[in-house]
């Protein structure tokens, strides 16, 4: 979630906590509202939404461990599991993997602000509705926008799920780790080399994971790692439309999605049921827009967010969620 800030209030017996989100209409919206009482005696903890619906309640007994630095720990660590999965969803794990922290993060997040800002620029319209973005390069990721503010996210818990990448696996059933343990004695190390450095574009096409080199190649193995590539995104692209309630735009960019005309018609491809017709002059020009739809090609600049957010940050104008 971006544009949020969390509010901690403590006291002699409770401390109180709340999450905002920027809204423009109205500056702040909170968007839920907790505390814990009883400090001291017998602590309660409770958490609810903005409209009143309780999303968490315990209640302990009184122990020297339940003081207010233990709890605010508690409070902080609950904070940053919810504030995520507002918006990109719980992992399907056991509660207790979730309260320590194991849950979606998504990357790219400065590529992602970036381009909610230029889309303010480029067509206003479309950037308070629903779009997706297709970060495609070495490392490649989709999220879905609406009214500016990530609510979904193809990469997770690290940074390999999601598309397929240039050398990571992207999205993998879990099974195949289990299988690769058990019947060829990998140990973590060797996976971990595996998932990140010897998978992707390279992996499937034993050539190179550079997207210039393989769609200039005729070797068979090059072909496939680009179907597999294409696929991937437009099997993501119906699931961020799907999770967004439709689709008023469509943003690629990055090294692969700003420079390469052939990856966004093949993308593009079959793709009429969104409303995405390419303009294939405007998409060989290399844009800005490509489509009779909202469809456009923008180059982000993740140093200038960067540089921003230390801008604000040194001149006591950045905000901390």
């Amino acid at each position: 979630m971006t544009g949020a800030i969390s509010v901690v209030n403590g006291g002699s017996s409770s401390i109180k906590f709340s999450l905002y989100r920027e809204a423009e209409s109205d500056g702040l919206k909170q968007v839920y509202r907790g505390q814990v009482d009883g400090i001291g005696v017998a602590p309660t903890f409770f958490a609810k939404s903005a409209d009143g619906k309780v999303m968490d309640e315990q209640t302990s007994s009184n122990s020297p461990e339940h003081n207010h630095e233990n709890l605010m720990v508690h409070i902080i660590d609950w904070i940053r599991a919810h504030r995520q999965a507002l918006g990109l969803a719980l992992l399907a794990l056991p509660r207790d993997l979730i309260r320590e922290g194991v849950y979606r993060y998504g990357f790219h997040g400065l590529s992602y602000e970036y381009i909610a800002r230029q889309m303010e620029t480029v067509d206003s319209e479309a950037a308070k509705g629903r779009v997706a973005v297709a970060h495609l390069g070495s490392g490649a990721s989709m999220c879905g926008m609406l009214d500016g503010k990530i609510i979904a996210s193809s990469m997770g818990f690290t940074a390999i799920e999601g598309l397929v990448m240039g050398t990571r696996t992207g999205s993998l059933d879990p099974g195949v780790i289990l299988y690769l343990m058990q019947s060829k004695h990998m140990d973590t190390a060797a996976l971990e080399d595996m998932l990140y450095k010897r998978s992707g574009l390279l992996g499937i096409s034993e050539i190179s994971n550079d997207m210039r080199l393989l769609l200039r190649s005729d070797d068979e193995r090059a072909r496939e790692a680009v179907d597999v590539f294409i696929y991937r995104i437009q099997r993501e692209l119906g699931a961020t439309a799907a999770a967004l309630g439709g689709l008023d735009a469509l943003v690629f960019t990055a090294g692969i999605g700003g420079n390469s005309a052939q990856i966004r018609s093949r993308a593009c491809a079959g793709m009429a049921w969104l409303g995405i017709q390419l303009d294939e002059d405007a998409n060989r020009a290399g844009g800005p827009r490509i489509s009779t739809v909202s469809v456009w090609v923008i180059l982000t600049n993740e140093e200038l967010m960067i540089a921003l957010h230390t801008k604000n940050l040194l001149s006591g104008n950045g905000t901390n969620g």
